[in-house]
């Protein structure tokens, strides 16, 4: 459990205070996730979620597909990139405001995924298959 986490993660990402998400990331919480959704379904099933959770949806983007999302401690830019009208990745970058951030960046990630895959057709994490 914890001790495996800190192996694999070292001090300047435990201390770092931005985290960005992508098909190969290290890290099992920061690899971009694919939807078989349509854009309009995924952006509100974004904005819902951050609303419960307690950000604020500062900015909504439609043209470049971004929302911008803010909280007391983070900043998060969401990018929605549309590969097929059914298909979107979703991927985060977040900007946590913290001493030592213990990470929390990844975990604030972790937690939207998680909401999300309850909402959205989960089609895979990272792209497996470059199609």
């Amino acid at each position: 459990g914890d001790v495996y986490k800190r192996q694999v993660m070292g001090f300047k990402e435990y201390f770092s205070n931005d985290f960005t998400t992508s098909d190969d990331a290290k890290h099992e919480e920061l690899v971009t996730r694919y939807y078989r959704n349509d854009y309009q379904t995924v952006k509100a099933v974004i904005i819902d979620v951050a609303k419960n959770l307690g950000y604020e949806v500062e900015d909504v983007n439609d043209q470049y597909k971004e929302i911008l999302l803010t909280s007391p401690k983070s900043e998060i830019i969401v990018s929605i990139i549309q590969l097929q009208f059914y298909e979107m990745a979703v991927d985060f970058k977040i900007t946590t405001h913290y001493l030592i951030s213990r990470a929390r960046g990844i975990k604030e990630i972790a937690e939207l995924y998680h909401r999300f895959n309850g909402r959205l057709n989960l089609k895979a994490k990272g792209n497996k298959n470059n199609a």
